[in-house]
């Protein structure tokens, strides 16, 4: 097939993309005249007479300043403000570092608040507002401010005191004033849990913000600059570190008697991006307010146009200025009991599968580790029937080999673990974590590891990894951020020999032969087997029946008891030959496909017969990588 045969549809996605970006970028439409006259927004800060209130305005992805103007009307009429409304780095393209943007936003509110105090015009309170992905960004910006180094250094923002020097600001040490007067945080159609693309969107939304992720999949695997918007998808590293540090904030107030700025939520009820389900989450305080007509885009357009009847606009004043009152009240109380929290619950188990499997086991493995927990002294303390125990064995579904060799593929299955543990770690407080990884989850205990600085384990323990053979731990296991961790290798774990094996060998992407060889890094918390045994058995020897035991013994006391399972002093004839010649299999192995092609290419076979026996040929290569 000629490129030049397709050139249409090439020009058509082309133009439907830019179609796209055009409309994502367009203003909202906004009156001719209202209260700000000429001002124009995003110039600095907006002043009023009397006003002893600053509120500082954060606009959406791909949004302006001047979206912004009926909503901070309607906050004047509530009571008199200056606002301050920064222009943002939010172009549908950005690639701006998140910690550069929130040094400018911390080092330009310092110098406003401080220039308020000067005037004599002393400001008492701070209301933030922040629309769609400047909701993160509001509650980033209260949760840095008002916690500083309290934080501590695993929740500190990456990034950030550089930037800072770089923008001229003081670092974040003690809670700035304006954080200890910030009153209010309204978050017009926040995304909390982060975006992501689902059924509840419509099929242009989908397609667009589809597009958008696999672009920035793309941009990330070749080694750019994330695009800014990738900030806000859920289990992104700026999302799930905001998370963390509002539980981390909310248990110092609480520790010291001190209250927190109270959060409102607006959702609109044509929301087709926030879902209530998604992100009302009942194990926070916000409060949450319904608008009605309103959509992700439009919940903060407050004045009639040709588009918005003065009756929907009436309506979202009213729930915004109800927002900004003294003490509103929840239109939504969701039922998920599922996601209640237990402070009581002293130990949580992650046991996460690999590649090629549906992870039917990791329930099993989970209840064993479960029974030996519930034997120690600090469970057998708790009253009777107290939970003491909670397993996360979510499984992110079947996950093919040719996803698997997809860096961005593999990235995704990193953000939906860390959804999973931001989670657990809201609902479980007071408990420590544990990890049983297999094969790929290897892969994302060690990417969450890297990317996100609040991550801790107690205990680790890999079966079947794919990880580097000089993957260094060194780091981490003195940092405490990993107490323990035991590497379970098989003598006939061929899948790891020839596969992840190869491409460590050929420096190809960051996968090897961990599974096989074990780790080269040394440290008295980095263990294996004793007298370096391996597991008899092939890639799954490690989260068989007969190692369940061992699993469960590691996690529970840290113990290395092999127990009933089969040991082997050496590796298996195959993976003992086949590992040395893994790099050959990745470079012969595609040149053995391409040859059969040209084989049946230059058969002489009638032409609707080579047709099939092509496209069955092609057909059968594509259902291994995406269906083995």
């Amino acid at each position: 097939m000629s490129i030049r045969r397709w050139w249409p549809a090439w020009v058509l996605g082309l133009l439907l993309v830019a179609a796209g970006l055009w409309w994502a970028n367009q203003p909202n439409p906004t009156p001719t005249s209202d209260c700000l006259g000429t001002q124009t927004l995003g110039d600095g800060l907006q002043r009023q007479p009397g006003a002893r209130r600053l509120t500082s305005v954060l606009h959406a992805f791909t949004g302006q300043p001047q979206d912004m103007r009926s909503l901070v009307c309607s906050l004047r009429e509530a009571a008199p403000s200056d606002v301050w409304v920064p222009k943002l780095p939010f172009s549908s393209t950005s690639r701006a570092q998140p910690a550069d943007v929130l040094a400018q936003l911390v080092s330009q509110l310092d110098k406003h608040w401080l220039q308020g105090n000067a005037q004599g015009q002393a400001y008492e309170e701070l209301v933030i507002v922040g629309h769609s992905l400047g909701s993160l960004f509001a509650r980033k910006l209260y949760v840095l401010g008002r916690g500083g180094s309290a934080l501590g250094p695993s929740l500190a923002e990456p990034g950030l005191d550089a930037a800072l020097r770089a923008a001229g600001g003081a670092p974040l040490l003690a809670a700035r004033p304006w954080a200890l007067a910030t009153r209010r945080i309204v978050l017009m159609a926040g995304i909390n849990r982060g975006w992501t693309v689902s059924h509840h969107m419509d099929l242009g939304h989908g397609l667009l913000y589809g597009a958008g992720v696999t672009l920035a999949r793309w941009a990330q695997a070749a080694g750019t600059d994330p695009f800014i918007v990738m900030a806000g998808h859920r289990g992104a590293a700026f999302l799930s570190q905001l998370r963390l540090q509002w539980l981390a904030l909310s248990q110092l107030a609480a520790a010291d008697q001190q209250g927190l700025a109270k959060v409102v939520q607006l959702l609109g009820t044509r929301d087709d991006l926030v879902p209530p389900s998604d992100n009302v989450d009942p194990l926070n305080d916000f409060v949450y307010l319904e608008v009605p007509n309103s959509g992700h885009r439009d919940v903060i357009d407050m004045a009639a146009s040709d588009s918005i009847p003065e009756a929907w606009a009436r309506q979202r004043r009213e729930v915004f200025q109800r927002a900004l009152g003294d003490a509103p009240t929840s239109d939504l109380h969701p039922a998920r009991p599922h996601q209640q929290g237990d402070a009581n619950v002293r130990h949580v188990i992650f046991v996460i599968h690999g590649i090629r499997d549906q992870g039917f086991w990791t329930e099993r493995v989970a209840h064993r580790v479960q029974a030996e927990l519930l034997k120690t002294p600090e469970c057998q303390a708790l009253p009777p029937g107290a939970r003491c125990v909670a397993q996360e064995v979510s499984s992110y579904g079947y996950f093919p080999m040719l996803s698997f060799l997809q860096p961005g593929a593999r990235q995704q299955k990193v953000e939906w673990l860390m959804d999973r543990y931001t989670e657990a770690k809201a609902r479980f407080p007071q408990a420590r974590f544990s990890y049983v990884g297999h094969s790929h989850g290897s892969y994302l205990l060690k990417e969450a590891m890297r990317d996100y600085p609040a991550v801790r384990f107690e205990r680790v323990l890999l079966a079947g990894s794919v990880l580097r053979s000089d993957q260094r731990w060194h780091d981490w296991l003195d940092q405490g951020r990993i107490g323990q961790l035991l590497n379970l290798t098989a003598d006939a774990d061929w899948v790891v020999a020839l596969f992840p094996n190869g491409l460590e060998a050929l420096q190809l992407q960051d996968l090897g032969g961990a599974g096989h060889h074990g780790f080269s890094d040394q440290h008295p918390r980095l263990l294996r087997l004793p007298q370096s045994k391996h597991l008899h058995g092939g890639h799954g020897a490690g989260v068989e029946e007969a190692a369940w035991p061992l699993i469960a013994r590691f996690i529970a006391g840290g113990q290395v008891e092999t127990g009933p399972a089969p040991l082997a002093d050496r590796h298996a004839p195959l993976t003992r030959w086949g590992a040395p010649l893994a790099p050959a299999v990745w470079v012969l192995g595609p040149l053995l496909l391409l040859w059969g092609l040209m084989k049946l290419l230059r058969s002489r076979l009638r032409e609707w017969i080579k047709t099939v026996a092509v496209l069955g040929y092609l057909g059968l290569i594509w259902g291994v990588l995406t269906q083995v």
